[in-house]
């Protein structure tokens, strides 16, 4: 509609242009909610009307002269006709109604609900004592069973076989942290740029791609690994990988009038005690400098009155704002838009306010996010701004103490609450192929909750409160409804898949896997230091053998893939070969216990034109470990090589594939 608009407007007058842009800004959906039928009848006013004011040069005069109020008369023209014609049923953008479809006008229809993170050790025994009666219900019409997961037992690397159905080495997502060998350096798997375009890590077509290529439409909602997006025969919109406004996993931004220590990820800001501020907002950068918005705060005696920009709005102490839209102006002509969310922590002696990392504005996105281009703004304006950031819970806010766990579960709660409103909005109105929603919900909070129901843990509290220790088994129960929404919209003839990507057991203790190669021989620092810095940056590579980077890899500094690579190929399989019988005995000190349950080569796990970027060796850590956060960036801390880890992200699944299986529901035919 909009191409064959444009090139009206070619061939006909350049002024009817002005047109074409008062539609759009009445409501830029409207060219698509008039439909087809329209199309012919404006190109043909704008064509006649261009035609005529060529060819009579009086009339194209007065047009020049008046063309303000003849553009204005003809746009409420169009958009008379335009409503006289509309009709309800041809409203496709605007389905509200989430009751039961007409079984008269169903297809059959296959739906997926990617629930992230269930582990059958929690949920077998909830439905066994009667707590979760929708899986117990999709159990009894079908099957049950584990279902194993990828080597390694991450998301990005789980979701990816799941979409592909290929191995690592074919679709070449082996990590969420993946190192250049040219340079050493770390980046993310699922969040790549090239300049200012966002490129693809995924190397193998999804199921969806294999659909479209055979005319079957796909609804895919926030799978990971599918950004940027690429066209299909459907609907998509981006999941984990999707980055913030700066290109990031999430930088929030934290002000206060007591010092805070900057840890990272974050922008720290020293505040006064006034009560009123001008503060500013950081966004992206314009060359060497990063952009930036002031707005100004009131402190009142339980809450701030606040103004960015033109938005005025009241958020009281201890509770989240509304999405805000944020505009940063790198010129005169161009705006990066965003959204953000305002939590004041206190108003008292100490004032202190955290802003949420800015997220893409779905309205108007920097980089694509969804298929068509128009899908993300129509969920907008149908269901309200929401996070684009593909990880949008803020973990690091609560792991840095910034934020406690009320306000953290308050605000994944309205994550979850929007992401099932949006897949019942999409159900209502999905009419044939297949549809697939993800769920992070579960996953984020066993990460940061496990403490609370595991008495062996360093970080676990007696006297915690009871909703904090049995937040873990009411977020199954949450589940259990949400399985329960899916099943209240199934038609006849529908297949309901339900399933998760990995299991979750405790993260007790943290494993410097690089400190264990210097202690070993195999990692050198500059200087003989006794630790050394984030990204590898102090490693001596004359004289380095092996190194780690991410959560569980480790590689050989190998001649011709590594930049300054100094072990032979030939000489290769003997170095793992040693690797894995001195890693074999590894022993935890404190418990005295193997760490390792398996130590995998890379030849035995992957198969594929990608194997060669693959870890050379993968550790299989037993449950209660994991691979430190420094080892993930390439530091090599001092001291111990396992220490305990005292972090609110206290689940893990960063563990064997064997001790990590997901769970899978299939019924049998449909369910009504």
């Amino acid at each position: 509609m909009e191409h064959i608009l444009k090139r009206t407007i070619v061939l006909g007058s350049k002024k009817a242009f002005l047109i074409y842009t008062f539609l759009s800004y009445i409501d830029p959906s409207i060219i698509y909610t008039i439909g087809g039928g329209i199309v012919w009848l404006i190109g043909m006013i704008v064509s006649g009307f261009a035609f005529s004011a060529l060819c009579a040069k009086k009339g194209w005069l007065g047009f020049r002269n008046h063309w303000k109020k003849i553009s204005l008369v003809f746009a409420l023209l169009c958009i008379a006709v335009a409503a006289f014609i509309y009709r309800p049923d041809n409203q496709h953008i605007k389905e509200r109604n989430y009751g039961p479809p007409n079984p008269a006008e169903s297809h059959p229809r296959i739906i997926i609900l990617g629930l992230d993170g269930l582990s059958p050790d929690i949920l077998k025994p909830m439905m066994d004592a009667g707590k979760l009666p929708n899986f117990s219900k999709l159990a009894a019409r079908g099957s049950y069973a584990e279902l194993a997961t990828s080597t390694p037992p991450q998301s990005p690397v789980a979701w990816a076989t799941f979409a592909t159905g290929q191995n690592p080495g074919k679709h070449a997502i082996f990590d969420f942290i993946s190192r250049d060998p040219k340079t050493y350096l770390p980046r993310l798997s699922l969040s790549q740029f090239k300049e200012n375009t966002p490129v693809s890590s995924c190397k193998s077509d999804a199921f969806w791609d294999q659909l479209s290529s055979k005319g079957i439409s796909s609804t895919i909602i926030s799978c990971p690994g599918t950004f940027p997006v690429k066209a299909l025969n459907g609907k998509m919109l981006s999941g984990m990988g999707t980055p913030d406004i700066l290109r990031t996993q999430g930088i929030y931004s934290y002000y206060s009038s007591r010092d805070a220590q900057d840890i990272g990820g974050a922008d720290i800001y020293k505040i006064t005690i006034q009560t009123d501020q001008d503060l500013i907002l950081k966004g992206p950068y314009k060359g060497n400098r990063r952009l930036e918005i002031k707005f100004h705060i009131e402190f009142t005696e339980d809450g701030a009155n606040i103004k960015i920009a033109d938005q005025e709005f009241t958020i009281k102490e201890h509770a989240w704002s509304d999405w805000i839209p944020v505009k940063f102006k790198p010129d005169l002509f161009k705006s990066i838009d965003g959204i953000c969310k305002f939590y004041l922590i206190s108003t008292g002696a100490t004032k202190q306010l955290y802003i949420s990392p800015v997220n893409l504005d779905p309205r108007n996105p920097s980089w694509p996010i969804s298929y068509p281009e128009s899908y993300a703004k129509e969920l907008a304006k149908q269901l309200g701004l929401f996070a684009t950031q593909g990880m949008p819970y803020n973990t690091n806010s609560l792991n840095h103490l910034r934020i406690d766990e009320d306000a953290f579960i308050a605000n994944a709660e309205s994550l979850l609450k929007h992401r099932t409103s949006l897949m019942n909005y999409e159900l209502q109105r999905f009419k044939s192929g297949i549809f697939y929603c993800y769920f992070e919900y579960a996953d984020i909070m066993q990460h940061m909750f496990w403490r609370y129901q595991d008495t062996g843990h360093p970080s676990y509290e007696a006297n915690a409160p009871e909703r904090f220790k049995t937040k873990v088994k009411d977020v199954y129960m949450q589940m259990d409804k949400l399985v329960g929404d899916a099943l209240q919209q199934l038609r006849k003839d529908d297949i309901l898949i339900v399933f998760s990507d990995h299991g979750f057991a405790s993260f007790r203790r943290s494993v410097h896997l690089n400190t264990w190669l210097r202690e070993n021989g195999y990692l050198v620092l500059k200087g003989n230091r006794s630790s050394g810095r984030n990204y590898l940056e102090d490693v001596d590579w004359t004289k380095t053998r092996a190194y780690a980077m991410g959560f569980g890899g480790i590689y050989l500094n190998l001649q011709g893939r590594e930049k300054h690579g100094i072990i032979k190929v030939a000489d290769a399989t003997e170095l793992k070969n040693e690797l894995i019988e001195k890693l074999a005995t590894w022993t935890d000190p404190k418990t005295s216990e193997k760490i390792l349950k398996h130590i995998y080569q890379d030849s035995e796990i992957y198969k594929g034109d990608f194997s060669r970027q693959s870890p050379d060796l993968f550790l299989g850590l037993k449950r209660n470990y994991r691979v430190s956060w420094q080892t993930a960036s390439g530091a090599c801390p001092g001291g111990e090589t396992i220490v305990d880890n005292t972090r609110k992200w206290s689940g893990t699944h960063l563990i064997d594939p064997s001790l990590a299986s997901g769970i899978r529901e299939v019924p049998q035919g449909g369910l009504r």
